[in-house]
């Protein structure tokens, strides 16, 4: 679940959008698959952090965009897994 907070502006044709958004790790599950065809369901977060914020930011015009969004959280819960703090940049297209 994602909970954005952001403050867009438009001037013409362009647009800017800032914020953070908020994110609830939930219903969790991964389909596995062995090598002789049996399938299983996991029902675990794989010690990911249930709560977790990112920083957000996009840039457009018209229906072509670039955001770039940091996670402020560490991606494993403390002393679970390595510190990463994963971190997405892109081109949306808007229609």
């Amino acid at each position: 679940l994602t909970v954005p907070v952001v403050i867009e502006v438009h001037a013409k044709d362009v647009w800017l959008m800032a914020g953070v958004e908020g994110n609830l790790l939930a219903w969790s599950n991964t389909k596995l698959k062995t090598s002789s065809g049996h399938k299983d369901r996991v029902h675990s977060n794989f010690c990911q952090n249930l709560f977790s914020y990112n920083l957000v930011a996009k840039i457009g015009v018209d229906c072509v965009g670039a955001y770039v969004r940091a996670n402020m959280s560490p991606l494993f819960s403390k002393d679970k897994g390595p510190e990463l703090y994963p971190y997405s940049a892109g081109i949306s297209l808007t229609f």
